[in-house]
């Protein structure tokens, strides 16, 4: 898929700094940063996000609206990433419980796999996929998945 007037935008929350890139139609890509990365161009969609973000951050939002180009994965990572989007706030699954959502019962590795592939990290919320004896991976570093994963409990416990 062509992309045409892609915008970039440097969000940062308290969790790191987060690099939004989008056109007037959709998102591509949503990247957690250790830098700023870039020249930062502003539009619609990124507005929408960082938005939805700010209020994510502040514990007054759980699902996010927004529209996220999706046609670059395969069926089965589109089957996974919509399987991650059903986690309720607050909760995880496993790779396995995930694999067994989509009816791909030993799939758990690929479901791994579909997770590291995500272009949309916190938006399609695979910090909630964890091992079923580890915090599992992150597309980012763990420590931001560590993160997220409390700040959702703590969220969730009125302690925010």
């Amino acid at each position: 898929m062509p992309v045409h007037d892609l915008s970039t935008y440097t969000y940062n929350p308290a969790m790191g700094l987060i690099t939004i890139e989008a056109n007037h139609e959709m998102l591509f890509r949503l990247t957690f940063n250790p830098v700023a990365c870039c020249e930062e161009k502003s539009n619609q969609i990124i507005r929408d996000t960082v938005s939805q973000l700010d209020e994510y951050f502040s514990g007054k939002r759980e699902l996010f609206d927004l529209p996220m180009c999706l046609a670059w994965g395969t069926v089965f990572q589109r089957q996974v990433w919509e399987a991650i989007s059903s986690i309720p706030y607050g909760e995880t699954r496993t790779y396995k419980q995930l694999a067994e959502m989509i009816g791909s019962r030993n799939a758990f590795r690929a479901v791994g796999n579909a997770c590291g592939q995500n272009r949309y990290p916190l938006l399609i919320p695979c910090h909630r996929v964890v091992g079923s004896s580890s915090i599992g991976g992150f597309s980012a570093d763990l420590c931001i998945k560590e993160k997220l994963l409390e700040f959702e409990a703590k969220t969730l416990a009125g302690v925010l």
